[in-house]
């Protein structure tokens, strides 16, 4: 289990939700994993209500599983749930890039250039928990470049259900894993080319993936 810091009274829900969000986004919690109310609420100094609600929504938002009324867990994702999810995200992320290519300023491409060059970094000291960290920000920062506010909701819970996976196989990663499909996608960017753009970052959801998979099965 991550530890959580205790939180003050002001805007409770929200933040106790936040946080254990944050926690799933950020791999901290691994296929399978039980989630305890009672521990994570005794590390934030708060009572079991909030905690709960707070759980209770990412179950409704399917980054939770509550298989009893006792048991709160991480699930394992189906082999077609990994499919479809996959599939949504060449379809979504690749309009997204694309669009991306008709507004992206050279502020906004020169962070995603930071953002892959700090990928490299956590790589090259060892830590592939940030390493996963700046990769979904790489990818966040990519298709809110689109402007698709619908498309970067659906996305963003994707990425949720996504992430405990996705942490199990950073361990297991190399740097070019994340990193070879995005030099395209920045290059394509700089040319304003919608199609490579979205061709790219297609092929880095279809590589990852195959390596996801391998670890899955």
């Amino acid at each position: 289990m991550p530890e959580f810091e205790a939180v003050s009274k002001e805007t409770l829900g929200t933040t106790v939700y936040n946080r254990i969000r944050q926690a799933i986004l950020n791999g901290d919690f691994r296929p399978g994993d039980k989630v305890k109310i009672r521990e994570i609420a005794g590390q934030m100094a708060v009572s079991g209500t909030p905690v709960r609600d707070a759980l209770l929504q990412l179950v409704m938002e399917r980054a939770l599983e509550m298989p009893s009324p006792r048991e709160i867990r991480v699930p394992h994702l189906s082999g077609a749930e990994l499919a479809e999810i996959r599939l949504l995200r060449v379809t979504l992320e690749g309009m997204a890039a694309e669009a991306a290519a008709a507004r992206a300023t050279p502020q906004d491409i020169a962070r995603l250039e930071e953002l892959n060059d700090t990928i490299l970094t956590a790589f090259a000291e060892g830590d592939a928990h940030l390493a996963l960290s700046h990769n979904r920000a790489f990818h966040s920062h990519l298709y809110r470049l689109s402007g698709m506010e619908v498309a970067a909701e659906i996305l963003d819970r994707l990425w949720l259900r996504m992430a405990p996976l996705i942490a199990s196989w950073a361990s297991y990663a190399e740097a070019d894993d994340f990193v070879r499909h995005h030099y395209p996608v920045i290059d394509a960017l700089k040319r304003g080319d919608g199609p490579a753009a979205r061709q790219a970052i297609a092929d880095d959801i279809v590589a990852s993936g195959i390596k996801i998979d391998d670890i899955h099965d």
